[in-house]
């Protein structure tokens, strides 16, 4: 597409973002519509935006349409990630982290498989047979998928396996409280009650300070490799090992967040992606872009589900949608920041040092921020 318009990077980049900006305003729409009408006809509705916006995609013939059928049509779609979240977050109880990271890692795994997909049918019949394929099948796989999803036990009036009450893996302790506290429906927050609530703000700010450090990278990752004499196909390569263990990080810190706390998941998670980032930056080669490729994938996925899950612990089910949506709309609006930041802070100086410094020290703030929500205690197995 490019090629045939002559459009730069820069123009199409912009489609991406404003996708990503729409992704989050949506999020709250659609989080506040699984709350209401379940998660059937949220998805339903996501997956025909998503099929509508590939598939207009293979009729664009000037950069407004791009804007408008990716930016904003599929980025509607794109949306589905806070219904589904929350959709899931109601069936499980004692294994919602591992559940939460299935589910997440199956939608990385997706596009990895997608992408050679893609790539073959262009060789064949070109991009826009491509996006008319491709817009077809995902729209109806999307579609016929949600028709098979119930609403969460409470919405029929059931309660989740292992107990009568809703009670979340780890309580969290209140401030004149040292024992257990039960999470029940009776103690759901309402949307308007989340927000007001600081624990809420002690989510939102280090989750989106986390995501400016942590989206630039993959972005930026092949060129800086390249830039200290990793060869493109290794640097592929790479790249693609820190995805496949940013999927295995999904599953495996999702489960061990049901054992040791979110809290303390996340903090790994956080801690590893900040040493990672100063070790990228004597990294110089292939072994040390290894190393960084694995932990910093591990733990940048694994972080991933443990802030959906710990929504879901401290502010209960009923408006976690909202809750949650809301959540992810700062979370993307900030995210934006990072690749541009990083772009910048390279074009003027000529390295990404800077940019990994400071990528560092705003997880540290994180982390910081994040120890001031009351400490969450282990339940045994």
């Amino acid at each position: 597409m490019m090629q045939d318009f002559g459009w730069t990077r820069a123009m199409t980049a912009g489609s991406y973002s404003l996708c990503t900006v729409i992704l989050g305003v949506f999020s709250i729409v659609f989080g506040w519509l699984s709350d209401r009408y379940g998660t059937r006809i949220t998805l339903t509705i996501c997956g025909v935006f998503s099929g509508m916006g590939i598939i207009l995609l293979s009729t664009v013939n000037s950069l407004w349409q791009l804007y408008l059928f990716f930016g904003v049509i599929a980025g509607i779609g794109a949306a589905a990630y806070v219904p589904l979240i929350t959709g899931v977050s109601g069936w499980f109880d004692e294994k919602k982290g591992l559940a939460l990271g299935i589910v997440v890692a199956g939608m990385g795994l997706g596009p990895t498989i997608l992408s050679p997909i893609a790539n073959h049918l262009i060789s064949l019949y070109g991009w826009r047979q491509t996006f008319l394929i491709l817009g077809i099948i995902t729209g109806i796989i999307i579609v016929l998928a949600a028709q098979i999803i119930r609403s969460n036990p409470h919405r029929l009036g059931l309660v989740s396996p292992g107990d009568e009450s809703i009670t979340g893996i780890e309580a969290i302790e209140t401030a004149n409280r040292t024992d257990t506290v039960s999470i029940s429906r009776k103690r759901d927050f309402t949307f308007k009650l989340a927000v007001r609530e600081r624990r809420f703000w002690l989510i939102v700010i280090p989750y989106s300070l986390w995501c400016v450090a942590i989206i630039a990278v993959p972005v930026h990752a092949v060129p800086l490799m390249t830039d200290k004499g990793i060869s493109s196909g290794s640097a592929a390569n790479l790249l693609s090992l820190l995805m496949l263990s940013s999927m295995t990080g999904r599953v495996v810190m999702g489960a061990l967040s049901d054992r040791i706390g979110r809290v303390k998941s996340i903090y790994i998670c956080l801690g590893t992606n900040m040493l990672a980032l100063l070790w990228l930056m004597f990294a110089t080669n292939i072994w040390m872009f290894s190393l960084f490729a694995v932990a910093y994938g591990f733990t940048y996925g694994g972080g991933v589900p443990q802030w959906a899950a710990l929504v879901g612990d401290i502010f209960g089910l009923t408006a976690m949608g909202a809750i949650f949506g809301t959540v992810v709309f700062f979370v993307t609006l900030f995210g934006t920041i990072g690749p541009i930041l990083f772009g910048y802070i390279f074009d003027v100086t000529g390295s990404y040092n800077i940019a990994f410094l400071i990528a560092a020290i705003l997880i540290a703030v994180g982390l910081f921020i994040l120890s001031f929500i009351k400490k969450q205690k282990r339940v045994p197995w």
